[in-house]
């Protein structure tokens, strides 16, 4: 089997801002889905793809959302965009867990669970954190944003403003160019 592995806050939905600093939706009245989500998912799997969320969710460990909240908004981006399978990484960067990217605990955990082939699976994400653990994972990894990374370490990641345009790129083959 082949995934799409895939960032949620940024890739998914739009990034929340607090005080100037970008943060996750934490309840649904600030979940906003991005357009061309849903048929990015649809065509994903109907081209044999299974799309996986991989996401590092640090305000459950600082006590600013529950499970339960982060659950909930889970099962709402589920709802509306045939989303199906979320792994979540609770904790901070402090409690130096295997599942926090760029750490690819949860890649591998999604990756033995479904038994996924890497070779031909990608990772799609909008911080470098995602893109170090897709390519630790030898994942094809593609960056969401309308700027090109400039880091030569990203040298063959390509660039994408939005996850459907990211579906094309990946459907189409371009990503071989």
């Amino acid at each position: 089997m082949k995934a799409i592995f895939l960032d949620r806050d940024g890739v998914i939905n739009r990034t929340i801002y607090r005080d100037g600093v970008k943060a996750s939706p934490r309840n649904i009245s600030e979940l906003h889905i991005h357009d061309g989500v849903s048929e990015a998912i649809r065509l994903f799997k109907s081209a044999q793809y299974i799309p996986i969320v991989i996401s590092n969710q640090p305000d459950v460990a600082r006590n600013k959302m529950s499970i339960s909240q982060l659950q909930e908004i889970n099962y709402e981006i589920s709802k509306r965009t045939g989303l199906e399978h979320f792994y979540m990484c609770a904790h901070d960067d402090i409690d130096n867990c295997d599942c926090r990217k760029p750490k690819t605990g949860l890649i591998k955990k999604a990756i033995s669970d479904y038994n996924i082939t890497t070779e031909g699976s990608f990772m799609i994400g909008d911080q470098n954190r995602d893109i170090d653990a897709g390519l630790k994972e030898s994942l094809s990894c593609i960056y969401i944003s309308e700027n090109k990374l400039k880091d030569i370490k990203y040298l063959k990641v390509l660039t994408a403003p939005s996850l459907i345009v990211a579906s094309q790129l990946i459907l189409n083959g371009l990503h071989n160019e």
